[in-house]
């Protein structure tokens, strides 16, 4: 009897698939990670297929050594998006997929522990079966305490014996138990009365969920385009989807982290970047890939994480530089984000207040919506800017009589002046 092949991706800059002997591999098994023999050592890879047979002679393939069913597989809707970023970028599958794993999902150790979220409650059944059961077993002082206590979780239970683990299968068998999955309160926070024209950029974006939408969110420095994306995930987790945010820089995460957390305060927030350990990584991309996250904030790797419910995506400060890869793979965060949006049908707003020429372009010809924001949202005025051409000017040690005028009037009313140079490394000495 032959036994089942599957065509594995392995991180390896040759554009194909690997097939390996695998005798217990199902047709479920196409995207779970697998351990295989390649050269005198051990690399994890993803199924691609599982087929019937391969174009190479049976006896000179290798047998894998495990299928990984420890979690469960990576969404046909995920390894389409690899496959375009592999044709897109010029890489091969199993280098994108290697990229877009967490380090924890790339090796074979024990993955992270997932935050437990079931609680169990003692039934009629357990209540009428608690006295005949010997006072000091561990079944009864779980059964007692959760008659005493109401609901309880896993952690709770083995704080009372630490043998709970082992006895919650046999009495939920008997039907002494039963367990419950925590639901999240998505109801967000109250936030602050919009002004016109945010109202008309959260009402433009509503009306496009359901499908695919590009909008540009174009907005002076201060005018709220926080404040849009927070009623915009709002609504998106209200329809029971999950939404996804970039950011550029990891430096803004955990402000933002912190909004949106106070805003949803009952919702599952995932944050995800480069500064995380590992396990907190993985465990992040597991909650995502299960779909226990609501909502996933991160940096550029973000745009790679599995969302089953996906209803928007977000990408703020679009034209940051930093949602680009300089090395390895690279590739754009943001244009993968659109891509994706598309792929998932979903809208997709992208916020700036300097917008990248090339969304400014789809912008101005009507291929992305145009959302503007154009006055702040708090009272302070906008900043006096001059722009003085330096051409025309004669230059004092490199500044103008424009601005030295400025400092030195800053100068007698006691005041500081900040003056930055767009020089970096050798420049020509400045004095003051």
């Amino acid at each position: 009897m032959s036994s089942s092949i599957v065509r594995v991706a392995l991180d390896v800059p040759l554009p194909r698939g690997f097939d390996y002997l695998a005798a217990d591999a199902v047709a479920s098994d196409v995207g779970r990670r697998v351990s295989v023999p390649f050269g005198s050592g051990e690399k994890i890879g993803v199924i691609l297929e599982v087929l019937a047979a391969s174009e190479l002679p049976q006896e000179k393939l290798r047998p894998v050594r495990a299928i990984l069913r420890d979690a469960p597989p990576l969404p046909p809707d995920w390894l389409a998006l690899a496959e375009f970023c592999s044709r897109y970028y010029q890489h091969s599958l199993g280098e994108v997929i290697a990229l877009a794993l967490p380090p924890a999902l790339r090796r074979r150790n024990a993955l992270p522990r997932l935050p437990d979220r079931e609680t169990f409650r003692i039934t009629e059944a357990g209540r009428r079966a608690l006295p005949n059961l010997a006072q000091r077993s561990i079944a009864a002082r779980l059964l007692a305490v959760l008659e005493l206590n109401g609901a309880m979780s896993r952690r709770e239970l083995r704080a009372v014996s630490a043998s709970a683990a082992k006895q919650l299968p046999g009495m939920l068998e008997k039907g002494w138990l039963v367990g419950e999955c925590e639901t999240p309160n998505l109801k967000a926070a109250a936030g602050p009365e919009l002004l016109e024209e945010q109202r008309r950029a959260v009402d433009s974006v509503s009306q496009a969920f359901g499908g695919f939408a590009p909008f540009l969110l174009h907005g002076v420095t201060g005018s709220g385009k926080t404040e849009v994306y927070l009623r915009l995930i709002e609504q998106a987790l209200e329809r029971g989807g999950q939404a996804l945010l970039l950011v550029p820089e990891i430096a803004l995460t955990p402000q933002l982290e912190a909004r949106v957390s106070g805003r949803f305060p009952g919702a599952r927030l995932v944050s995800l970047h480069s500064s995380l350990a590992d396990g907190a990584r993985g465990a992040g991309f597991l909650q995502a890939l299960n779909g226990e996250a609501d909502i996933v904030l991160g940096t550029r790797l973000s745009v790679f994480t599995p969302l089953p419910r996906l209803a928007l995506i977000v990408v703020d400060e679009e034209h940051d530089p930093s949602f680009k890869q300089q090395e390895g793979m690279r590739y754009s965060a943001r244009d993968v984000a659109v891509w994706r949006a598309k792929q998932r049908g979903v809208p997709i707003v992208l916020g700036s207040a300097t917008p990248s020429l090339e969304t400014w372009a789809a912008a101005q010809s009507g291929r992305y919506g145009l959302l503007e924001l154009s006055c702040r949202a708090v009272a302070e005025a906008m900043p006096a800017v001059r722009c003085v051409d330096t051409r025309r000017e004669k230059l004092q040690d490199g500044m103008s009589e424009h601005l030295l005028r400025a400092i030195t009037a800053r100068l007698e009313r006691g005041e500081q002046s900040l003056i930055f140079l767009n020089r970096r490394g050798y420049a020509p000495v400045l004095a003051c």
